[in-house]
């Protein structure tokens, strides 16, 4: 978010109501700089905060929690909503309830009880500065963050995570039952023909798949996939992908090289492609694993 921290919520505030006005992905908005931005590229900056989604390939709305903040103008229902969908946000105001910390202390603690791997300050001066425009902490002269007592009075409305119940755990580890869904048979025929010379010889990595605004890799294959069935030319899985994702013609040939290289998309003319055989039966709906052993099978 562009500015300084203390005018996160103005901006974002602002930046909700363009969007709540012009809900087409490719209507342009002012940014709050001196250029402008499209809808599809502000979707994008917010990312999975629980603000807005799409609604569908063309447009978005802002959810009934960004309405309600926009309509009651109360910043502890905006970093409610944010804590719901963003890790480590209300966790930062139950550490320090415990007392005061630097940025670095808090980052440490961060990596060993909560998993987060965080190498630099950077995400969570990110949480930290919503948090202290929020009024819920402040940094103080000898650089340590600490609870006001708006920040004691919000905490209890809300639920944090235990970090000693979180997946990277050791006590979690050995106590967590991992539900995997039971293959296709498809899938299971694909699983089956695996052996150890076909193993060793797949590729290293995926490559490039384009995501939409929710990040999720799963359901951007699902969505490729579907646009090749029965088949479809190169120009038109370009303009789809540039619709669904904004993509560029040079990511758009990485995503082709991508679906040719995991095994779920052929060639099939010189300027057609189509879903491979396999695929037909887990693409829509499909499960993760579904679309997983599709890939691991090449």
């Amino acid at each position: 978010m562009p500015g300084g921290h203390g005018q996160h919520v103005t901006t974002l505030r602002s930046l909700l109501e363009l969007i709540r006005d012009h809900c087409h992905l490719a209507d342009e908005i002012p940014w709050p700089t001196d250029r402008t931005t499209t809808v599809r590229d502000a979707m994008h900056r917010l990312g999975a905060c629980g603000l807005a989604k799409r609604v569908d390939r063309k447009t978005v709305q802002l959810t009934d929690a960004a309405q309600l903040w926009l309509e009651k103008n109360d910043d502890e229902l905006l970093m409610a909503t944010l804590h719901a969908h963003v890790r480590f946000v209300g966790e930062i105001l139950s550490v320090l309830k415990d007392g005061d910390l630097s940025h670095d202390e808090l980052r440490s603690l961060a990596n060993e009880r909560f998993g987060l791997g965080w190498s630099s300050l950077d995400q969570l001066r990110r949480r930290t500065n919503w948090l202290r425009c929020a009024a819920l902490i402040e940094l103080r002269f000898d650089k340590k963050l600490t609870l006001t007592q708006a920040g004691r009075d919000f905490l209890p409305s809300i639920e944090v995570a235990d970090a000693s119940k979180l997946p990277h755990s050791q006590q979690a580890d050995q106590t967590r039952v991992v539900d995997v869904s039971k293959a296709s048979e498809t899938t299971q025929s694909l699983l089956n023909d695996l052996d150890e010379l076909r193993l060793k010889a797949r590729k290293s990595t995926i490559g490039f798949i384009p995501k939409g605004t929710n990040g999720d890799a799963i359901a951007s294959l699902q969505a490729l996939v579907s646009c090749t069935i029965p088949s479809v030319s190169r120009k038109d899985f370009y303009n789809f992908c540039q619709t669904e994702f904004g993509s560029k013609e040079s990511s758009t040939s990485a995503t082709i090289s991508m679906l040719r290289g995991t095994g779920l998309v052929e060639q099939i003319g010189l300027d057609t492609f189509a879903a491979t055989a396999g695929c037909h039966a887990r693409t829509w709906p499909a499960s993760e694993l579904d679309c997983r052993s599709s890939a691991d099978a090449d």
